[in-house]
């Protein structure tokens, strides 16, 4: 009895221990894709376009541009930014909309409009 009993374990123990260290492995994997991945930084930038009296703002991907918008988004025509507030209401609006999943950030006519509004 204690024989087949000694047997049993030596036959389990093997069988556990790859178990348990598989699970470590895929464990240990999914922390270092983790670290391995570094988090995509967008950051904004109003700038005031050459030779005029208007704004622009940009979006920044890890140091590059990837949006530049020198006209108010969404909105019939090529109607410039007048106003630098306005431009970072509008750049700010763009940037949340980026944080919660949403590229290209698309503004709509009436959240332009409230940007443009809450200046006035």
């Amino acid at each position: 009895m204690l024989h087949q009993l000694i047997i049993k374990s030596v036959l389990f123990l093997p069988v556990l221990l790859v178990y348990s260290c598989e699970e470590r492995k895929e464990n240990a994997g999914q922390s270092m894709n983790s670290v391995n991945k570094p988090e995509v930084q967008y950051a904004g930038e109003v700038i005031k376009l050459e030779n005029t009296p208007f704004y622009a703002y940009q979006i920044k991907k890890d140091g590059k541009t990837v949006i530049k918008q020198s006209f108010l988004p969404a909105v019939e025509g090529k109607i410039f930014i007048e106003d630098s507030l306005l431009a970072i209401r509008l750049m700010q609006k763009s940037l949340d909309k980026i944080s919660q999943g949403q590229f290209p950030p698309s503004l709509t006519v009436q959240e332009v409009n409230t940007c443009v509004q809450t200046q006035n």
